[in-house]
């Protein structure tokens, strides 16, 4: 995978978008959000992470 895919991204990633970014589930993207060392941002009730 080259490193252009990342750089399309936006600068911010909620789950669905993660999981398409890293060829994941959406389920395995939000176990990714909710481990406690896995850095991401909480706005509201939404995990995001930043690319």
């Amino acid at each position: 995978m080259g490193k252009e895919l990342f750089e399309t991204l936006p600068d911010v990633l909620d789950a669905k978008m993660l999981a398409s970014a890293l060829s994941i589930s959406k389920a395995g993207a939000y176990q990714l959000l909710n481990l406690p060392d896995f850095p991401t941002l909480q706005v509201g009730g939404r995990k995001l992470v930043t690319k």
